[in-house]
């Protein structure tokens, strides 16, 4: 048995043996998809080293996960906490409201298909390793209301975020960066 304490001082023992594997097919039918996701995720960024991993890969409710938040407001918080690498294609299918990235090793670039995001309303990408140009794919987020991409190494021109709607971005934050050009008349 290994006992796992978290920062939150939550206790649980796993009986895990060799035979014990983790799978989706276990969670409810709702989740499946997010799950698989989630998985990849984990995977792709070096999950066992994350700081705060409490639940994942063997709470059959993904909801139970640390940063998995499901709720009205669904978000997936996983701010400082030791990710690294890329995130993995499907990242950008699931379906959450709010992603909190900030803080971590994550990179190198963002790719086209982040339009897949396409009810995202709050994304922090803040303080990793990303660079590249800021892929045409961000002017579908047509909900998105808050984008912190500040302290990255984002390169080339501001007008690439030339169709978003202005008026229902709260906040933007860009610092950090290396842009060139102008900003945009409408901001």
């Amino acid at each position: 048995a290994n006992i796992i304490v978290d920062r939150t001082k939550w206790i649980d023992v796993l009986m895990k043996e060799e035979y014990y594997k983790f799978s989706c097919d276990n969670v409810p039918n709702w989740q499946k998809n997010k799950c698989k996701a989630l998985i990849n995720l984990y995977n792709a960024t070096d999950g066992d080293h994350w700081t705060r991993s409490w639940g994942w890969l063997y709470y059959y409710d993904i909801c139970g996960w640390s940063g998995v938040i499901c709720s009205l407001d669904s978000t997936l918080d996983l701010r400082n906490n030791g990710l690294k690498g890329s995130l993995p294609p499907d990242f950008y299918t699931m379906v959450f409201w709010r992603y909190d990235l900030g803080e971590n090793q994550l990179g190198p670039n963002l790719p086209q298909n982040i339009e897949k995001m396409e009810w995202v309303q709050v994304l922090r990408l803040d303080n990793n390793q990303f660079r590249g140009i800021l892929p045409a794919g961000l002017n579908e987020l047509k909900n998105l209301n808050v984008l912190d991409l500040s302290n990255n190494q984002f390169t080339g021109p501001l007008p690439i975020l030339q169709n978003v709607e202005w008026n229902k971005i709260r906040t933007l934050k860009l610092a950090g960066n290396q842009f060139t050009g102008r900003i945009p008349g409408d901001l």
